[in-house]
């Protein structure tokens, strides 16, 4: 620059040079003057420079300034040029709007995590903890900014060979989901977990859900089932489960086999007609038992026959209760049936005996108001028949020294040569009296 203002300024002193009229004393001072004016001028373009940058720098200030705007807007986004400058702009509204939803939803998702009451993580591949809610915080009393950075081994370092260290690296290997039920010690606790994890590129989120209670409670009805199971098993009585509506046999227990003589398999699905005596007794069965639900809520219906397999008649006592659903919907019915045939014949022999000391009483009685043998034979008579079964009843006394019987009483349906106050001897009674009746005095 400086040269070319130098250039011009010779030029024009060497066409003053030419002219012959200027003194030196001109020309020196032109000189001096003309070296001023090549610095004013020289001083003049570095100014114009300086306002040059300025101007550019103001001007690019201006467009970043606009461009961040724009950004900061979610209007533009610049698009600069090999040497930086911006070379056209870009509308981002449509991007700014999706990056403004994804932090809202990315919010409100971790709003959701925290609030649910189930125990929710995230991890990275690494299996290093990326998200803890506050029910993790709750369950394992580690806070989330103590668990997030930390590996599943930090925290939990006996959980390494387990089955859920195993299930969650194949959750991340396979991209396919993984559920079970782990059980784990926290706290001095022992812990039921159903877990589900959800794998991604970026690692696994991991739901769990402490069910403790529920497997205790699993555990309760368990045992509880197996002591009903061996109860059931156990009853001597038999007991029938029967469908409310095809009152088909369900299931009985062994006792049921023990008394009617089917196989559980021969019973099941059958309908009880088959255990009746006829329709008709079922018919009677039936009268019974539906007033008797609706009055009482069950049945108790003692001294019923019901059949064996064999065709035998027995006596039982039948008790049924309904079952229902909790809407009070009949669903199936209890039928415990129980056989009472050796009850009946023991009831059966205490009345006979019952029976006999009655008749023996009556017969104690009448002897001790009879004035001859004659009359205290002829009283006991009329009692034999009601003791003992039989068609032909006499009543003798013995007189071993003289070796004969005398008939005090008789009552024979035949004539076989005895009457009343016959004599005989001992021999002919062995004789003749077989298969008879006697009551027997002694003389001794």
């Amino acid at each position: 620059m400086q040269s070319k203002v130098g250039d011009k300024l010779v030029q024009g002193w060497d066409n003053e040079m030419r002219d012959e009229y200027k003194t030196k004393e001109q020309l020196l001072h032109e000189l001096v003057e003309m070296r001023k004016r090549i610095a004013e001028l020289e001083a003049s373009e570095i100014q114009r420079k300086q306002t040059e940058e300025a101007l550019r720098r103001n001007e690019e200030l201006f467009r970043t300034s606009v461009e961040n705007m724009l950004n900061c807007f979610g209007i533009y986004s610049a698009i600069r040029d090999e040497s930086g400058r911006i070379a056209a702009w870009r509308d981002i509204t449509e991007r700014k709007r999706m990056e403004e939803v994804l932090r809202e939803s990315e919010a409100s998702y971790r709003e959701l995590a925290d609030s649910i009451t189930d125990v929710f993580f995230a991890m990275d591949t690494d299996l290093r903890y990326t998200y803890w809610n506050k029910a993790s915080e709750n369950l394992t009393g580690i806070s989330a900014k103590d668990a997030i950075g930390k590996s599943l081994y930090e925290l939990f370092p006996d959980i390494k060979g387990t089955k859920a260290e195993e299930l969650y690296l194949e959750a991340i290997r396979t991209q396919q989901p993984k559920s079970f039920v782990n059980k784990y010690q926290l706290r001095g606790k022992d812990f039921f977990f159903e877990i589900s994890a959800y794998p991604s590129k970026r690692g696994l989120s991991v739901f769990v859900k402490d069910i403790t209670e529920r497997k205790q409670m699993e555990e309760e009805i368990r045992e509880s089932h197996q002591l009903l199971e061996r109860t059931f098993a156990s009853l001597r009585d038999a007991i029938f489960i029967i469908d409310a509506d095809t009152v088909e046999i369900i299931d009985c227990n062994p006792a049921a086999s023990e008394i009617f003589g089917y196989s559980r398999q021969e019973m099941l699905g059958r309908t009880t007609a088959f255990l009746h005596v006829d329709e008709a007794a079922l018919e009677e069965f039936r009268r019974h038992l539906y007033p008797a639900i609706e009055k009482n809520g069950f049945l108790s219906y003692l001294d019923f026959r019901m059949k064996r397999k064999d065709g035998t008649v027995f006596p039982t006592e039948h008790s049924v209760i309904p079952l229902e659903d909790e809407q009070g919907k009949r669903t199936g019915w209890v039928s415990v049936v129980r056989d009472i045939t050796e009850r009946k014949q023991a009831e059966e022999a205490l009345h006979r005996y019952t029976e006999r000391l009655r008749i023996l009483h009556e017969i104690d009685r009448a002897i001790l108001a009879a004035q001859s043998p004659e009359e205290i034979a002829q009283t006991s008579l009329q009692y034999i028949r009601q003791l003992v079964s039989c068609t032909r009843v006499s009543v003798m006394v013995f007189d071993f020294e003289a070796h004969e019987g005398l008939l005090l009483a008789a009552d024979f349906s035949d004539n076989i040569g005895f009457r009343k106050g016959t004599r005989f001897s001992i021999e002919r009674v062995d004789a003749s009296l077989k298969n008879y009746c006697v009551l027997f005095f002694f003389i001794l």
